[in-house]
């Protein structure tokens, strides 16, 4: 039996078990006052030929649990409902939460609108807060979800009532693209696809992880002829149409992997290491020059030979480190004398002895060492970080510092890193013994600095426990400094002790750890800790295995794909690379208690503003010039850029921008010169000109010239100097648009 809260599902593989069973348990809860709602009950058959239009089921009355009661209950074929959902039937859940949109109103307020970041606040509180755990259960179709995306950016259109209707997708871009970080159905139900996949095949639950990679199996061997599906080139082919054999969020999930150039990869391969594979099975993944004749395969079979470890097994060469050979078993039990398998060993041997465990590994996985065990590869890794240290260059500690200190620290340049964006990730583990500095690029673009500081901590802890043991005047356990702070408070609380002071930033690691980023020859890369992730793992080839939450980190994946999608036109209107790439300030778009200014981006940038320009071109029924008597075309560009009738608008804004502009940059004695240069640009932001790419000014799209360069400054009074005058041109721009 199967509970959640008041609802129950009793699963069974025949139908006098499941009558039974439902009768026990009648007189179960009925010892303890429990009454089944009938009438919300219903039977769910499947695999049953001629099945039956109602079942009787034989229950107990409640108030006299001796006397038994018949319920006839309807029957199902099509689906099963559990939880009031239909699982596995996306139409029937489109449905339902189309019927929940469709009958949202947003509040209604007497002479007066909500502001834009309000309607955000409540679509995401009162009705996204609603859908997300149904799609958490069960998946939609992407047309059916893009569907639903319109419908409620339908509803946002008409409480604004604005003419033209803004771009669907661009409200649901990130602030990063110049988007309103409005919630999208359809990023949501792809993310809790992939979410629901990876965890079915990582449940901590092992009923339910068996189950899922049982079916797995079944997708790799009877589907896709002994090739693992979620990565490689299986994520050319589409499954979507494969209607039976694979639950439809399995589907989607592989589909959302596919489009994205995402993958799951496998990173526990031991199994072939010990043997525990199906010979049919391993050579159909095997390359052709590489495979057995099939016959063979069915002779060893017969003789009852079916899996690897039944005939062989894999040896370590001790010359060859990376090699892991595969030797046949001396004595191999035939259970049939008479099968031709016998005849045929010395070919079957030969062909076992030509075979390593890169061989079969790297049809499935480049990194062939995943076929190892993961306790295993922990030990190379660690062997690996004491080798670096015997012959790391760098100095250890001086005689000044007392003895019995060990000190890690990291570094990230740049500092904050933007989705996707190259990063270069080293961390340092120095002592009086030794020092050394080790880069993270094998995590590529989703290496962070807390990845090198924890990394820094373990190195450290590796190193010290192959040291010889201390002089008795020393203490046991020497002191490991560090300043990140969460490793420091979890250590002190698994410790029961005070936390440790960060006062040690002036020690030796510190500087290695930053100086080590500029050396000509860069420090050696740090194994990847594959022993210690899931077995199964979401992949990216930019940005490797994804340790992060998938909630977090595929809507980024799925929201880059939408910008640079041909279809997004406001990609074309607002030409993001070319201008500054700092990201708008929160305020004016998801805090702002009046916040027309968005409102008006929000148009402008699907370029969708109601000048008569736009509706000459819709309809044709009105002169396309300006309205003010310019002989030029009413564009938007030509309202806020070039007419003079809001030229006065555009002095005072710029004049207001100088002054704020040079108040920031006083504050941060930034040079004369450097001032010059931005102010430069200030005067001209409101109308065309050379800081412009193109020459042409985007103002009133937020959008603002690249800034100039700072020299002279610290590296983060620098960012945070440049971040300030960027936030305070953008709203000047936005205002003055809107």
């Amino acid at each position: 039996m199967v509970e959640a809260m008041d609802d129950s599902a009793i699963v069974t593989t025949s139908l006098p078990t499941c009558l039974s069973s439902i009768t026990m348990s009648e007189r179960f809860q009925s010892a303890y006052g429990g009454e089944t709602n009938w009438p919300k009950s219903a039977a769910f058959l499947r695999n049953v030929p001629n099945p039956p239009s109602h079942l009787q089921v034989t229950s107990v009355h409640p108030a006299q649990p001796d006397i038994l009661v018949q319920h006839d209950l309807s029957v199902s074929t099509s689906h099963i409902e559990f939880l009031r959902l239909s699982i596995n039937d996306p139409s029937a859940q489109y449905h339902k939460l189309k019927g929940l949109i469709s009958s949202f109103d947003f509040p209604s307020l007497q002479n007066f609108r909500l502001p834009l970041p309000a309607l955000r606040r409540v679509l995401s509180q009162c009705l996204v807060s609603k859908l997300r755990p149904h799609l958490a259960y069960q998946p939609i179709t992407e047309t059916d979800a893009v569907h639903l995306d319109h419908l409620i950016t339908a509803k946002v259109h008409e409480y604004f009532s604005f003419p033209f209707h803004f771009n669907s997708t661009l409200l649901s871009l990130p602030l990063s693209l110049h988007g309103f970080d409005f919630p999208s159905i359809s990023r949501l139900n792809r993310v809790a696809a992939v979410n629901g996949l990876l965890r079915d095949l990582n449940h901590h639950i092992g009923t339910f992880r068996d189950m899922a990679r049982i079916t797995l199996a079944d997708w790799t061997c009877q589907l896709n002829h002994c090739v693992f599906p979620l990565h490689g080139a299986s994520l050319n082919t589409s499954f979507m149409r494969q209607q039976s054999g694979l639950p439809f969020q399995w589907r989607l999930a592989h589909d959302t992997m596919r489009q994205n150039g995402l993958s799951i990869r496998n990173t526990d391969l031991s199994f072939l290491f010990y043997g525990d594979v199906s010979l049919r099975h391993l050579n159909r993944t095997l390359h052709t020059r590489l495979s057995l004749p099939p016959q063979f395969i069915t002779n060893l079979a017969n003789a009852g030979l079916t899996h690897l470890f039944d005939i062989a097994s894999f040896t370590l060469d001790p010359a060859k480190h990376d090699v892991v050979q595969l030797q046949p078993h001396p004595n191999v039990h035939f259970q049939n004398a008479t099968t031709r398998a016998q005849e045929q060993w010395l070919q079957t041997s030969q062909w076992l002895s030509d075979l390593t465990l890169m061989d079969l590994c790297l049809d499935l996985e480049p990194l062939w060492f995943l076929g190892l065990p993961p306790r295993l590869r922990m030990q190379q890794a660690q062997d690996l970080i004491n080798a670096y240290y015997a012959v790391s260059p760098h100095a250890p500690f001086p005689t000044s510092i007392p003895p019995g200190i060990f000190a890690s620290d990291a570094s990230m340049l740049p500092a904050a890193p933007s989705f996707r964006h190259q990063r270069s990730v080293t961390f340092s583990s120095i002592s009086h013994s030794s020092a050394l500095a080790m880069n993270l690029d094998c995590f590529r673009t989703s290496a962070w600095v807390y990845h090198g500081e924890t990394y820094g901590l373990i190195a450290s802890t590796i190193h010290q426990y192959n040291l010889p043991s201390p002089p008795s005047h020393l203490p046991s356990s020497p002191t490991l400094y560090t300043d990140h702070l969460n490793s420091s408070r979890i250590v002190s609380s698994a410790l029961h002790l005070p936390p440790l002071p960060h006062q040690w930033s002036s020690l030796p690691g510190h500087r290695l750890a930053s100086g080590s980023q500029h050396l000509q020859i860069r420090p050696p890369p740090a194994p990847l800790p594959t022993f210690f992730m899931d077995s199964f793992m979401l992949y990216s080839p930019n940005d490797g295995y994804i340790e992060t939450s998938i909630s977090s980190y595929l809507p980024s994946v799925l929201t880059s794909a939408a910008y640079s999608s041909p279809d997004f036109r406001p990609a074309m209107t607002m030409l993001l690379p070319f201008h500054d790439q700092h990201t708008p300030p929160e305020h004016p778009y998801l805090r702002a208690s009046s916040a027309y200014s968005a409102l008006v981006q929000l148009y402008a940038r699907s370029d969708q503003l109601d000048t008569t320009y736009a509706r000459f071109r819709r309809f044709g029924n009105v002169s396309p010039m300006c309205i003010s008597g310019c002989d030029a075309l009413e564009t938007v560009h030509h309202i806020f850029v070039s007419c003079p009738v809001y030229r006065s608008f555009r002095q005072h804004a710029t004049q207001t921008l100088i002054t704020e502009t040079s108040r920031i940059l006083d504050s941060a004695e930034v040079p004369l010169l450097i001032c010059r240069s931005f102010l430069q640009v200030v005067r001209c932001l409101f109308e065309d000109g050379s800081v412009w790419p193109q020459s042409l000014s985007r103002f009133y799209l937020g959008l603002t010239p690249p800034l100039p360069a700072l020299t002279g400054l610290p590296g983060a009074k620098t960012s945070r100097l440049l971040v300030r005058i960027a936030h305070t041109w953008h709203t000047s721009c936005i205002r003055l648009a809107g």
